[in-house]
């Protein structure tokens, strides 16, 4: 680890420990807010520290019994002010799975920080959500909040457990690295991650792509977006994403026709593959 990412967290130290009292977070909790913080500042930069800091202090971890998904993080607007919540499940015992959705999450809240609304919808990176209904976008949010957060996930698999101050935060290290001896995959939506590999892992696309969906200048996203692929092509490509999604979730929930709905599931991936390949075709490196 480098001496400036060990200055990462020893310095961070302070600010999860007061939002630690702030909040009644539990040892666990705290442990974990112990490297992830560090680990955002270490993906991010100083540059960036101030609005880290402020999400972690303005958006609390709940954990409640939740339907569905393993982790949310929601926000509203009330007495014009934005309010966020990540509320993680209390099914999650695994220290890495619990640390995935942390990550995961704030990773959301962080790039929803600025222009949060958007002609009055929601903003979470670069999806919409208008009363309750999110756009078409949602998916390729996730696939990209996804690949991001197994990058922080890293980051913190690359501390280095000499010369830190803190036995608590070794010891969480330690158990990070016993438990993920190998690259961490972030389990939140990897199948669409995975998919959409070889446009994510276009390093000067994914540079852009990251700024835009930070500032939440979206019109600025589609404008690039279709330069490289194309006039009209993003709401198609978000398109084909949202097909699919449904085609996957019929397919999971299907009694009969099971061998029919997993060849719609199949033609969905070819049309999702045919904007993967039309960007290996205009490719930026």
């Amino acid at each position: 680890m480098s001496h400036i990412e060990n200055k990462y967290i020893n310095r961070s130290k302070a600010l999860v420990d007061e939002i630690s009292n702030y909040y009644f977070y539990d040892d666990n909790t705290r442990h974990l807010l112990y490297v992830v913080v560090p680990a955002f500042l270490s993906y991010y930069g100083l540059g960036k520290e101030k609005i880290i800091g402020e999400i972690f202090k303005n958006t609390p971890i709940i954990y409640k019994d939740l339907n569905g998904p393993l982790a949310a993080f929601n926000k509203s607007y009330q007495d014009n002010e934005f309010k966020g919540v990540i509320y993680i499940s209390k099914r999650i015992s695994s220290i890495s799975d619990k640390l995935d959705q942390m990550i995961h999450e704030y990773n959301h809240a962080i790039n929803s920080y600025n222009k949060p609304l958007i002609n009055n919808a929601l903003r979470t990176g670069l999806s919409l959500t208008k009363d309750g209904v999110k756009d078409n976008k949602y998916i390729f949010e996730e696939a990209v909040n996804t690949y991001q957060s197994a990058s922080i996930l890293e980051y913190i698999k690359s501390f280095d457990l000499n010369n830190i101050e803190s036995a608590e935060i070794a010891n969480t290290i330690y158990t990070i690295k016993k438990e993920h001896p190998d690259r961490f995959i972030s389990k939140g939506y990897s199948f669409y991650m995975e998919l959409l590999l070889p446009i994510l892992s276009s390093k000067s696309f994914m540079l852009t792509l990251e700024e835009i969906r930070f500032t939440g200048e979206l019109d600025d996203f589609i404008k690039y977006f279709e330069q490289v692929l194309g006039v009209d092509t993003y709401e198609d490509f978000n398109n084909t994403l949202i097909n699919l999604n449904k085609d996957i979730y019929n397919y999971s929930k299907a009694k009969f026709f099971k061998k029919r709905k997993l060849l719609r599931v199949r033609q969905s991936i070819k049309e999702v593959n045919y904007y993967i390949n039309l960007f290996n075709q205009n490719k930026i490196y």
